[in-house]
């Protein structure tokens, strides 16, 4: 449910950081962003032939995540957009691998921006595949890790690209987790349980909120 309603949540976080994976990182990244921005770059196979090439020369952990969740974002434009370059159900099927493979790798750091943000995409994946009850378990128990963990680099300028492709509102991650939360509930018709998830956020998160009831 979430990617569907991922698509009219506004999800951009603002800010820049530096990641330090292995050599050619930087360009990457900035192909990353400038498909962000022009969205019909993610269906051209250069695109996914750079990521498979920066997979193949960077070993280290940090630099696959980044490359999986790099070629994940191609899949969701793929799929969002009704594409369907791979076949519904095999892009769908490597989304989720994708995503859940780096949100639960045991190669990064906890506090990883990386891990997060694999996270939301799993999430929209399980969402897209209307497994919404293990798309909320999922969220909820992100939650609970997010109460001790901080995620380093979470105004990363991959993570809000991503977000600004999306939609253009100022939204934090976590508040991303607690309205995935918040509208799962809202749609099985539990909304005196909501109010946990609901309580601390922002005007703009809780306007995305809102909007998606109506």
């Amino acid at each position: 449910m979430f990617c569907k309603r991922f698509m009219t949540l506004v999800v951009a976080v603002c800010g820049l950081a530096v990641i330090h994976a292995g050599t050619g990182s930087d360009e990457l990244i900035n192909m990353v962003l400038s498909a962000c921005r022009s969205p019909s770059q993610f269906l051209d196979s250069s695109y996914t032939n750079s990521i498979a090439c920066f997979r193949r020369e960077n070993v280290d952990a940090e630099s696959r995540c980044l490359a999986d969740v790099s070629l994940a974002l191609s899949l969701f434009h793929e799929i969002r957009e009704g594409e369907l370059l791979s076949g519904v159900g095999s892009s769908l099927a490597q989304y989720q691998n994708l995503t859940s493979n780096v949100f639960y790798s045991v190669e990064i750091g906890a506090d990883s921006w990386l891990r997060w943000f694999a996270g939301v995409q799993y999430i929209c994946s399980l969402n897209l595949a209307g497994r919404d009850a293990e798309g909320f378990k999922v969220t909820t128990n992100a939650l609970s890790r997010l109460e001790t963990v901080a995620p380093v680099g979470g105004e990363h300028a991959l993570w809000s690209a991503y977000c600004g492709y999306l939609c253009k509102t100022n939204i934090s991650i976590r508040e991303v987790y607690k309205l995935n939360a918040a509208l799962s509930l809202a749609h099985s018709g539990r909304m005196a349980e909501v109010a946990p998830y609901t309580n601390d956020l922002s005007a703009a998160a809780m306007n995305l909120f809102v909007r998606d009831l109506e």
